[in-house]
C-alpha cells in the first residue's frame, strides 16, 4: 500500500514539474518571438475597446498587403458634447496574444502641444505617418492607440471643468 502511495506521489510530482517547464518554455518562446521582431516593451493595456462613451475609433483600411507609409484613422463622435483627443499615438503589434509597442525612429515621440477636438455628432479623418517608425511593419495584427477626453462637468472657469480620459484602439492588419 505504501508503495502505491509513493508511486502516485512521484508520478504527480513529475507531471507537475513537466507542466511547469512547458508553461515557462511557452513564455520564453513568446518573448523570443517579440524580441526577434525588435519589440521590447509590452503595452501597458492589453485590452482596449474600439469605441466607448459614444466615441468610435477605427482605421479606414483595415488590411494592407504591404507595410503602409500612411494610414487614415476615423474618429466618430456620436455624443452631444465635443471630445478632445491627444495627437500622440502609439502603434502596437500583437505577438502570440500579447501587444507590444512598435518603436519609433530613435525613440521619437509624436507630440504636439495642441488638443484638437471632435465636435458633437461629427466624424473626422486624420492621416498617421508611419515613416516615423524604426522599421517597416512586418505581416501581423496591429493597432493604433490614442487617448480621448470627454467633458463630464463644466463650470464658468475652464480650470473647474472635469474630463474623463479613456484610451481606444483601432486595429488593422498587414499581410504579404
Amino acid at each position: 500500500m505504501k508503495k502505491t502511495y509513493g508511486f502516485i506521489f512521484c508520478f504527480t510530482a513529475i507531471v507537475l514539474f513537466l507542466a511547469a517547464c512547458q508553461s515557462n518554455e511557452q513564455k520564453v518562446t513568446e518573448a523570443t518571438n517579440a524580441i526577434d521582431e525588435g519589440l521590447n516593451e509590452k503595452a501597458m493595456e492589453q485590452k482596449l475597446p474600439e469605441s466607448k462613451e459614444d466615441i468610435a475609433f477605427e482605421v479606414e483600411i483595415k488590411q494592407h498587403t504591404d507595410s503602409p507609409s500612411v494610414i487614415n484613422i476615423l474618429m466618430q463622435n456620436n455624443s452631444n458634447n465635443f471630445v478632445i483627443y491627444d495627437r500622440q499615438f502609439s502603434i502596437e503589434k500583437n505577438v502570440e496574444g500579447i501587444w507590444y509597442f512598435v518603436p519609433f525612429e530613435d525613440d521619437l515621440k509624436v507630440f504636439q502641444d495642441d488638443a484638437p477636438a471632435v465636435s458633437a455628432q461629427e466624424t473626422i479623418s486624420e492621416k498617421i505617418d508611419l515613416t516615423q517608425l524604426k522599421d517597416n511593419l512586418s505581416p501581423g495584427n496591429y493597432r493604433v492607440t490614442r487617448t480621448f477626453s470627454k467633458v463630464i462637468s463644466s463650470n464658468e472657469s475652464e480650470a473647474e471643468t472635469q474630463y474623463k480620459d479613456f484610451k481606444l484602439a483601432a486595429p488593422f492588419k498587414v499581410t504579404n
